[in-house]
């Protein structure tokens, strides 16, 4: 999934996570979801987490095959995208 792919398709591929490593990275898709708006970094996601930041990125090309900075970016893509399409 190279360049944080869909981002529907990232969350859906964590809708039933079945190990610690999964259950890591849906955080973090929520936390992603929570605070896409602001300005984070993800040393700030990996504190919220409780693990550092290399491991979540080990860990998010393990399962995800991107990084977390690539799945923070798929989701900022995702709303504009949305904001594109449906402008109020």
């Amino acid at each position: 999934m190279r360049g944080g792919g869909d981002w529907e398709l990232l969350r859906r591929r964590l809708q039933q996570p079945r190990n610690k490593k999964e259950c890591l990275l849906r955080h973090y898709l929520n936390l992603v979801e929570e605070h896409f708006r602001n300005p984070v970094t993800i040393r700030e996601f990996a504190q919220q987490l409780h693990c550092t930041p290399k491991h979540l990125r080990r860990t998010c090309r393990e399962i995800l095959g991107c990084t977390p900075k690539e799945c923070l970016l798929a989701r900022r893509l995702a709303e504009a995208q949305s904001l594109l399409s449906n402008p109020e």
